[in-house]
């Protein structure tokens, strides 16, 4: 049986969340990259031959380019891993300009508590192989698959 979030644990996600859709809408990109993961930032600079901070600049060229961006944490689910930390999966919609179109795309973030600290990674499936790296503990995680749509002009 998966544990309930504390009233802490739940606050804190919460604060987390508002906090990088406010960045995100005011452009803070100083703010931005503290949401991934040390560990997930480390194996994503290991596997692409960069540094983290090089990782983390890639990180904030590519959400500078959202039109919009928005969690639905009243949709979220909470599980928990097979250590009993708790995670959640959190339905996310990004909408982006992709050679003049405008894309929609449906996916999940997970919402990842690590030494009592919130980060938020976007799932996918190469993701989910860098997450495994540097997490290997979190095997057996299903991320719910995602959608693309081509918005009219």
């Amino acid at each position: 049986m998966t544990r309930s979030l504390t009233t802490q644990e739940t606050e804190a996600l919460a604060a987390t969340v508002k906090s990088f859709e406010t960045a995100l809408r005011e452009g803070n990109t100083d703010r931005m990259p503290t949401v991934i993961p040390p560990k997930v930032a480390a194996a994503i600079a290991r596997r692409a031959g960069l540094t983290p901070d090089e990782i983390r600049a890639a990180e904030v060229k590519s959400m500078r380019q959202f039109e919009s961006f928005r969690f639905d944490l009243g949709k979220a689910v909470q599980k928990e891993f097979a250590g009993g930390t708790p995670y959640v999966l959190i339905p996310t919609e990004v909408i982006v300009a992709i050679r003049g179109r405008r894309v929609r795309i449906g996916s999940h973030t997970l919402a990842l508590l690590d030494d009592g600290k919130w980060f938020l990674l976007s799932m996918g499936s190469t993701q989910l192989e860098v997450l495994l790296d540097a997490y290997p503990e979190l095997k057996g995680v299903e991320i719910p698959s995602g959608s693309t749509e081509i918005l009219p002009q």
